[in-house]
C-alpha cells in the first residue's frame, strides 16, 4: 500500500497532454503550443528527444532565456512569445528544416506551487522537404533529387525518372 500511495503523491502536481503530431515544409516558420494553468511561470523547458541532458531548444528561467543551455541549432531561430501572457509557454521556431525533426517536450514548472507542479505537452514534429531538381549533361535524362523525412540531412536518396 505504501507504493500506491507515494505513486498517487508524486503525481498528483503532473498535468500531461497527449502527443500532437505537427507536420511543416522545410522553411516553414512552426509554432509549438504549451500553457500553463496561470501566468505564475517559474521555468519553462523546451526540449527533444535526442538531445543531452543538459541541452535544450529553450529554457526559460529567473525571468530570462537561458542560452547557455540552448543547444547551437535552436540559437537565433527558437524564441518565446514575448508578452507571454495567460501562462503561454508556447516555442516559435524559424526556418525549419529536415533536421528539425523529432519529439519535442514542453515541461513548465509554476513559480507558486510549493510542490512543483509540472505541465508537460509532448509533439512529434515532421518536417518535409519539397526537393530540388539537378539537371544531368545529357539533355535525354532527368534527375530529381529528394529527402525522405526520415533521414538526417547527411544522407540523401537520390531517384533518377527518365522522361
Amino acid at each position: 500500500y505504501a507504493v500506491i500511495i507515494m505513486y498517487v503523491i508524486s503525481c498528483v502536481g503532473l498535468t500531461v497532454s497527449d502527443q500532437e503530431t505537427i507536420t511543416a515544409k522545410s522553411g516553414q516558420n512552426v509554432t509549438l503550443t504549451c500553457r500553463a494553468p496561470n501566468n505564475n511561470i517559474g521555468v519553462i523547458e523546451w526540449s527533444r528527444a535526442d538531445l543531452k541532458e543538459d541541452e535544450y531548444v529553450l529554457l526559460y528561467r529567473d525571468g530570462h532565456l537561458d542560452q547557455d543551455h540552448q543547444h547551437p541549432s535552436f540559437k537565433n531561430r527558437s524564441d518565446l512569445d514575448s508578452s507571454m501572457t495567460g501562462g503561454d509557454a508556447s516555442v516559435n521556431m524559424k526556418n525549419v528544416s529536415v533536421s528539425d525533426m523529432g519529439i519535442y517536450k514542453c515541461e513548465i514548472t509554476t513559480s507558486k506551487m510549493s510542490s512543483g507542479k509540472k505541465v508537460l505537452n509532448e509533439f512529434n514534429l515532421t518536417v518535409t522537404d519539397t526537393g530540388g531538381f539537378v539537371k544531368v549533361e545529357d539533355s535525354a535524362l532527368t534527375a530529381q533529387l529528394f529527402i525522405r523525412p526520415r533521414f538526417t540531412p547527411q544522407r540523401y536518396n537520390v531517384g533518377l525518372s527518365l522522361r
